[in-house]
């Protein structure tokens, strides 16, 4: 997917090791893994992070975990939901983003799959 693919109503989320996406309704698109994350506002404007450093010890999970993150920190944030993601603030994108990324590190540092605790972050 692109920012310029087709969107669908609902979430979609996907990943893998060599690069993980989210598919938020209606506009931001991500794409993440070893070379950070962009998303793309519903303007087109782009939002990049940078990957977070990690000791790989296993892979599975890690493009999961990246969009678990988001959308954790979408929730948290009080934006998951149709008027928040439309009106979402590249900030807010931003952090969101950030914090997948850290989560998904952690994954990839330990066997397992095995996602960290809220009180590892």
């Amino acid at each position: 997917a692109s920012p310029t693919s087709p969107r669908r109503a609902g979430c979609c989320a996907g990943g893998s090791a060599a690069g993980g996406h989210v598919l938020l309704p209606d506009d931001p698109y991500a794409e993440g893994g070893g070379e950070g994350a962009t998303g793309f506002m519903a303007s087109g404007d782009e939002v990049q992070v940078p990957a977070v450093k990690a000791e790989i010890a296993d892979t599975v999970g890690a493009g999961d975990t990246f969009n678990a993150g988001v959308l954790a920190k979408l929730s948290e944030l009080g934006c998951l939901h149709k008027v928040g993601l439309a009106e979402l603030a590249p900030e807010d994108l931003r952090t969101a983003l950030t914090y997948g990324a850290q989560v998904a590190a952690i994954t990839v540092s330990r066997a397992g799959a095995n996602p960290p605790w809220a009180s590892e972050l």
